[in-house]
């Protein structure tokens, strides 16, 4: 699969969703849900704060210090996030110009790793898609109806 590919249906699958939740009253953006981070804020801010790590570390940057991000709004968030998708696929455009195949960095734990840059973007996009089931039953829980984000609905409409 063209990785290219994965990381555009991974940020149409997230601006789906995010077009959901902008929509949503607000309280449904802070309200604890339960599961691993409780509530839709925590966890779009969880996948945020991941592909700012792969975006930084694609970059050739240390993440040794990351910070600490807190979202009051989703509107927020979304545009903060579309920015580092967008900067995401430009630079990995860059990167397979260039003919790099993979990327060395060190893990959260400091431990250095080279990982091939198609299993990253594979990660990327199945980290994603993991999360974005979560957010989807917390829309269930707060009775509204998740859009689709499955990868057959992008192929469809990005032929």
């Amino acid at each position: 699969m063209d990785i290219l590919r994965l990381l555009a249906y991974n940020h149409w699958a997230n601006g789906s969703l995010t077009k959901q939740i902008e929509k949503l009253p607000p309280t449904f953006f802070l309200q604890n849900f339960g599961g691993s981070f409780g509530s839709i804020q925590a966890t779009l801010t969880h996948v945020f704060e991941s592909d700012w790590i792969w975006l930084t570390r694609f970059q050739g940057s240390p993440t040794d210090n990351i910070p600490t991000w807190s979202f009051a709004d989703a509107h927020t968030l979304i545009d903060r996030w579309n920015t580092i998708q967008h900067d995401m696929q430009m630079v990995v455009r860059k990167l397979i110009a260039e003919s790099k195949e993979s990327i060395s960095f060190k893990t959260r734990a400091g431990h250095p790793l080279v990982m091939p840059l198609s299993e990253i973007i594979t990660h990327i996009s199945h980290h994603g898609s993991y999360h974005r089931g979560q957010v989807a039953n917390m829309i269930r829980m707060a009775g509204e109806k998740p859009v689709g984000t499955d990868y057959f609905l992008f192929s469809i409409q990005n032929k």
